[in-house]
């Protein structure tokens, strides 16, 4: 495995994912697995994705591309729990950024009335309020999950922490699910990446109701336009930061 680590930046990274990436690097390093990262800081997330994959796509020297989000935090052996489990696309699941506090006050009940041995930690009881960033099921005809070593296919998901071999991008390329993207305006994106391609632009969910994110339209032109899997760590243990606001009333303390 040769390792490219892709990570578009809107501006700002989560201190947490600084120090996540050193100690992904650090053990890269004393495993002697070759890496190099790549970054780019653009407002628009989808042509930032889409530069990235085409680097990865021109730059055969990579085996391997690990596309990270600069506001997660994930542990030491996350990364080399999805190289060992060795499938073209896998994703380490992160939380979404939302609580509900009517659901929340649901889990917690429902795990008061657990036996005391049985009861889930806060974290579990928290993660179960705020859902994970993974589609669930498809409205394509066929589609069913499979599972294997811990690992479940999902038709769909963030991309915030997914590991994908070569052979991705090229099937997608080879396939026509994916258009080249000429070099447009001034930007000093095609320089390094001329094999140019829109891989994150929006698409349409099979039953026309939702326009899809990028990440997930990525997913799709892979899964039902190359027949590919994407196969989902089901013990992943990620952190999604952000801002939340803490609504307060003094006087009801």
């Amino acid at each position: 495995m040769t390792l490219v680590i892709l990570i578009p930046n809107p501006g700002l990274v989560a201190t947490p994912f600084f120090s996540s990436v050193i100690g992904l690097t650090q053990d890269l390093r004393s495993r002697s697995v070759p890496f190099a990262v790549k970054t780019y800081e653009f407002s628009d997330i989808m042509m930032s994705r889409n530069y990235l994959m085409s680097y990865f796509l021109s730059n055969r020297r990579f085996t391997h591309a690990l596309l990270l989000d600069c506001d997660l935090e994930f542990g030491r052996t996350q990364f080399f729990r999805l190289k060992d489990f060795g499938k073209d696309c896998m994703i380490a699941p992160y939380p979404r950024r939302q609580l509900s506090v009517r659901k929340l006050e649901k889990e917690i009940e429902a795990n008061l009335l657990r036996p005391e041995g049985e009861r889930l930690s806060p974290d579990d009881v928290f993660a179960r309020a705020v859902g994970h960033v993974v589609q669930r099921g498809s409205s394509r005809p066929g589609w069913k999950p499979r599972q294997e070593g811990g690992f479940v296919t999902v038709p769909g998901a963030g991309m915030g922490f997914t590991l994908i071999s070569r052979r991705v991008p090229e099937a997608m390329v080879a396939a026509g699910v994916v258009d080249a993207y000429p070099a447009q305006g001034k930007l000093p994106i095609y320089s390094d990446a001329p094999e140019f391609y829109n891989f994150f632009g929006h698409s349409v969910s099979a039953d026309g109701a939702i326009i899809l994110g990028e990440d997930q339209s990525f997913f799709h032109r892979w899964i039902f336009g190359c027949g590919g899997d994407v196969w989902a760590d089901t013990t992943a243990r990620l952190v999604h930061h952000g801002q939340f606001g803490f609504r307060g009333h003094y006087g009801a303390e």
